[in-house]
């Protein structure tokens, strides 16, 4: 189980500039927003929490 994910941004288009995650799943975990945010040089280094959410949320109703 994860409690937080670490992203190194670096702002790079490469070929025609597709998107490199997609779209979105249901069954993708939702991120917060970004806990910590440090701008390097030609980099941002970004923690989102991992949003907890019930079983239902995910399923497209209301959290339990």
């Amino acid at each position: 189980m994860l409690d937080e994910v670490a992203v190194d941004l670096v702002p790079v288009v490469m070929g025609k500039g597709r998107p490199f995650f997609g779209s979105l799943a249901v069954e993708d975990v939702p991120l917060g927003d970004p806990t910590v945010c440090v701008q390097g040089d030609r980099v941002t280094h970004l923690v989102f929490p991992v949003r907890r959410v019930g079983l239902s949320e995910v399923a497209g109703g209301p959290a339990v």
